[in-house]
């Protein structure tokens, strides 16, 4: 069985491919990984981030074969990237589109909606973070369950993981959101710093799971949960937490 990773390198090492490679490996050492450069980004050391897109030739000879994976994780996608990989065959394989839209030290990548609605289809999940869902709708304030459906509208007949959609003190909860119905999947909140890349690795174990043919759902539960595992096993590099 073959799990393809499409994202882009990120040189901190922290998130990206290498994110994306790690928790296939660690999730699921039985699949074989394929990995294919979507773009380069430069970010890092409190400077902004940029990225450049991998050349169109290249990207499409190298997604050969992608229609028979059993399933593809998809992370960074300029918008170019994104209009190519979208008139590629899909085939019955599941899709995980992990939105990333720029950094956490600011900068952006040039992802824009309408790219990736391009990419809508009954077998592709998409799963932003609220951030991301909020600039998804273009707005900075708390997401409504009224907003979070029309996220999911407007990603329709894709299923939307809303990841941290809610959270306090205490708990975090993801949501759900297929067609008019929503399910959460609360779990308290892990003690500790959070790591860069979890939302890679997150989106990555789903993949995984779906590789295996089990339902959304129970890749969803499987994957939250071996995540929460993995956040007590931290170690400390350069003053930034890492998974191990």
């Amino acid at each position: 069985m073959t799990l393809w990773l499409l994202g882009g390198i990120d040189p901190t090492g922290g998130a990206g491919l290498w994110r994306d490679s790690w928790a296939a490996q660690v999730f699921a050492p039985d699949l074989r990984i394929r990995a294919v450069v979507t773009a380069w980004t430069w970010q890092g050391r409190g400077q902004r981030a940029r990225a450049q897109g991998a050349d169109l030739a290249h990207f499409r000879a190298n997604c050969h074969g992608l229609a028979d994976a059993q399933a593809v994780k998809i992370g960074l996608l300029p918008s170019a990237v994104a209009v190519t990989l979208a008139a590629m065959h899909h085939g019955a394989r599941p899709w995980v589109v992990d939105p990333v839209l720029g950094a956490t030290s600011g900068g952006t990548f040039d992802v824009s909606m309408a790219a990736l609605v391009a990419l809508r289809r009954d077998r592709v999940v998409f799963t932003p973070n609220q951030a991301e869902a909020q600039a998804l709708l273009g707005t900075g304030a708390e997401l409504s369950t009224s907003q979070l459906h029309a996220l999911a509208r407007q990603l329709s007949p894709s299923p939307v993981l809303v990841k941290s959609a809610r959270q306090d003190t205490t708990s975090v909860a993801d949501v759900l959101i297929a067609g008019h119905s929503e399910r959460w999947f609360v779990r308290s909140r892990q003690p500790g710093p959070d790591p860069r890349g979890t939302g890679c690795a997150l989106s990555t174990a789903i993949a995984a799971g779906l590789a295996h043919g089990r339902s959304l759902v129970a890749s969803i539960d499987a994957a939250t949960k071996w995540l929460d595992g993995r956040r007590t096993q931290l170690r400390n590099v350069g003053g930034g937490h890492h998974f191990r």
